[in-house]
């Protein structure tokens, strides 16, 4: 398990909790010795690490994928996507950690003040080129015992998001 932009790694301490053989904790840099702690707090050190990944480092990614391998059937990314410049490079990490068919993320898309970088997101991976199947989480399965009022709110590009890899399709010779 991958989790993207951990922040202070709560989701995936939790998997860790719950029995996740592996898990892979990551943000910037001055975000791991938090992370290192929660791990250690946890007594997780047995299934979980902390490592720095600045989406746009080509060094970072490849520490992560020299220690830890570039194959996860699980990601998590919580409101990752909130500056349009990062929108790419979010992309583009998804594409080199989820190789295999099958391969879920699930991402929290966040509210409207982001609107402009999460729209752009789903534009890449809606798209015709798209290695992804989107469904998006019903938020009444969520927000059960919140009013109707604050579930309408939570629509369109907003809410949580399970996005599936799709099978590379295979080149047609000619």
């Amino acid at each position: 398990m991958l989790e993207l932009g951990a922040g202070c790694g709560l989701p995936g301490l939790l998997l860790g909790k719950l029995g996740a053989s592996k898990v892979v904790l990551t943000d910037m840099a001055q975000c791991v010795e938090l992370l290192q702690d929660n791990i250690d707090d946890n007594e997780l050190q047995a299934c979980a690490c902390a490592a720095a990944l600045d989406w746009t480092s080509a060094g970072d990614l490849e520490a992560v994928t020299r220690a830890h391998g570039c194959e996860f059937d699980l990601v998590l990314a919580a409101d990752t996507v909130y500056a349009p410049e990062l929108v790419r490079p979010f992309h583009s990490l998804l594409l080199h950690f989820c190789t295999a068919p099958g391969t879920r993320v699930y991402f929290s898309a966040p509210r409207p003040r982001v609107q402009q970088a999460t729209d752009a997101f789903f534009d890449l991976v809606r798209g015709p080129d798209s290695y992804f199947d989107v469904v998006k989480v019903p938020s009444s399965s969520y927000i059960a015992a919140a009013p109707a009022s604050a579930t309408a709110t939570v629509d369109g590009n907003q809410g949580i998001f399970i996005l599936t890899r799709k099978p590379v399709p295979k080149q047609l010779s000619t």
